[in-house]
C-alpha cells in the first residue's frame, strides 16, 4: 500500500486479471456499501509478472477503505449505531446506519499488521477493539435485513443488551479520542501527505501553464526476484498472504508478538535499501543520459516507492518532458526502462504504462501528450499522479513511516517569454491557472 499494500485498480483504468484471479478476488472483496468503491482505487496489493504483466493478488484492502470511512464518522459526529428505547415497559431497538460497521468490526480488526504502521485513529480503533467486550460477540448478525440497512430506523434482532455494548464500543472510542488528543495526532500524521499534495498541485499547475503541451511517460522500476511467473502463483502467494493475515490477527487478539516464520520465500522480497542505492545511482546519472533527460526537453519527474507485502518495494514514477522537444511517449518508457534495468545490473526490470495504454489496457487515460487546453485528459492524469500522495494517508510501511517516500527533483522555472502555440484567451496567466486548481484537489 502506496504504502501499496493493497488492491488497487491502477488510476489510469481496469488492469485486466485473468479469471481465477478475478474470481478470487470477487469473491472475498465485494462489500455492500458502494460508496467505497470508487475510493478503493487508492489502495493496492500487487505484484508483477517478469513480463511485465500485473496480477492482483486475492487480499481484502477495501476495507481498509471503509474503516477509514467509519472513523470519520465515529470522531467527526454523534451518530450511535442503535436506538435503545421503551415501548409499554419493554425496551426495543432500532439499528442506524452505523449498525454496518458494528456488523464489520472483525473485518476492520483483520487490517492490523505487526509490519505497518497505520494512523493514530486506526491504532486507537485496535487497542480498543481487541480489550472491549464487543470483540467477543463478532458471531451476532449486527444489522437488519439487507434492504433495510441503510433505514435510519430499521428494525433488528439485536438485543437491547447487545446494541448497549455496541453503543458503549462507540463511546469508549470518542472518550478515548479525548484523552489522547486524537485530532492533534491525526494533524501531524497527515502534514507530510498535505505538504507532497500541495508540491505536487503547484508543480501540475505550473508546467501545464508554462508549456502548450508536456509528454508523460508512466514507468514501473521492478526486480526480477520478485516477479510473478503466472496467474496460477499470484493466487498461491495470495493465499499465502492471507494465511500470514490470519497469524497475526491471531496474534494480534491474543496481545502476543507474531513471529513470521522464515523460509526461502522471503527472498524474493526487495528491501528499502536496495531499492534507495538503485534510485540513487539512477537519479545521480541523469544528468549524464542526455538522450533521455537532457534540460532542452526534461523538465522534471514525481513518483513514489511503494510496498507489497509479497514482494517488498519497488517504483512508480511519471517523467515530464517538453511536448514541442519530444513525441514517442512509448519510446521514451522503453528506453527509461532500459536504463534502469542497466543501472541495476539486470536485477531490474520495468512496466511501461504507456505501452499498456495504447493497448487499450486503461479506460481513462491520462499520460502520453497532454496539450494545455485539454481538460478532460488532464482530469485524468490529476487522477493518476495524485494517488502517488494519497496513499500514505491511509496507511505506511511501520520502518518507513519516516522516510521519505514521495519522488521528486526540483523544477528549475524558466524565464523569458513561454514558448509554444498562441493560447486562447483565458488559458494563460492567473484565470488559466485558477481553472487547474480546480481540478488539482
Amino acid at each position: 500500500m502506496n504504502d501499496s499494500m493493497n488492491d488497487k485498480e491502477h488510476p489510469q483504468g481496469k488492469i485486466k486479471a485473468t479469471d481465477s484471479i478475478a474470481a478470487a478476488i470477487d469473491h472475498k472483496d465485494k462489500i455492500s456499501n458502494k460508496q467505497f468503491t470508487q475510493k478503493s482505487e487508492i489502495v493496492q496489493n500487487s505484484i508483477y509478472g517478469d513480463n511485465g504483466e500485473r496480477y492482483l493478488l486475492p487480499i481484502n484492502s477495501a476495507h481498509l477503505i471503509a474503516l477509514e470511512s467509519f472513523s470519520k464518522r465515529l470522531f467527526g459526529s454523534s451518530e450511535l449505531p442503535y436506538d435503545v428505547y421503551w415501548i409499554k415497559g419493554s425496551e426495543h431497538v432500532n439499528a442506524l446506519k452505523m449498525a454496518h460497521d458494528i456488523k464489520m468490526l472483525p473485518a476492520y480488526a483483520r487490517i492490523y499488521s505487526p509490519s505497518l504502521s497505520f494512523p493514530p485513529d486506526f491504532d486507537l480503533f485496535f487497542k480498543t477493539y481487541r480489550r472491549h467486550e464487543i470483540s467477543r460477540y463478532s458471531h451476532v448478525t449486527w444489522e437488519a435485513e439487507e434492504s433495510d440497512c441503510w433505514k435510519n430506523d430499521a428494525r433488528t434482532d439485536v438485543t437491547p443488551a447487545l446494541a448497549k455494548i455496541a453503543n458503549d464500543f462507540v463511546q469508549t472510542l470518542r472518550e478515548a479520542a479525548k484523552r489522547e488528543r486524537l485530532k492533534s495526532r491525526m494533524s501531524d500524521w497527515l502534514s507530510g501527505p498535505k505538504r507532497n499534495r500541495s508540491y505536487l498541485r503547484d508543480f501540475m499547475v505550473d508546467i501545464l501553464d508554462e508549456y502548450s503541451r508536456i509528454m508523460v511517460v508512466d514507468v514501473v522500476f521492478l526486480y526480477r526476484k520478485s516477479a510473478c511467473k503466472d496467474s496460477k502463483e499470484a493466487v498461491e502467494r495470495g493465499l499465502e498472504q492471507r494465511q500470514q493475515a490470519e497469524g497475526e490477527y491471531q496474534s494480534y487478539m491474543q496481545g502476543t508478538d507474531h513471529h513470521e516464520r522464515p523460509d526461502g520465500k522471503t527472498n524474493r522480497k526487495v528491501d528499502l535499501e536496495e531499492l534507495k542505492s538503485d534510485l540513487s545511482h539512477f537519479f545521480n546519472n541523469m544528468r549524464n543520459k542526455r538522450t533521455l533527460f537532457s534540460k532542452d526537453k526534461f523538465i522534471d519527474y514525481f513518483g513514489r516507492i511503494e510496498y507489497s507485502r509479497d514482494a517488498g518495494y519497488h517504483v512508480h514514477i511519471c517523467f515530464f518532458y517538453k511536448g514541442s522537444e519530444v513525441q514517442r511517449d512509448i519510446f521514451y518508457s522503453h528506453e527509461i526502462g532500459k536504463y534502469w534495468a542497466k543501472i541495476t545490473g539486470g536485477r531490474g526490470y520495468y512496466h511501461s504504462c504507456n505501452a499498456s495504454a495504447a493497448q487499450g489496457k486503461y479506460k481513462n487515460v491520462g499520460i502520453g501528450m497532454v496539450e494545455h487546453d485539454d481538460f478532460e485528459k488532464i482530469r485524468h492524469l490529476w487522477t493518476a499522479v495524485v494517488y502517488f500522495v494519497k496513499a500514505s494517508q491511509v496507511v505506511r510501511v511501520k520502518r518507513t513511516d519516516k522516510e521519505q517516500m514521495v519522488l521528486h527533483g526540483k523544477k528549475n522555472k524558466r524565464q523569458g517569454e513561454r514558448l509554444g502555440r498562441p493560447r486562447q484567451e483565458g488559458l494563460s496567466g492567473p484565470v488559466y491557472r485558477a481553472k487547474l486548481e480546480k481540478i488539482f484537489v
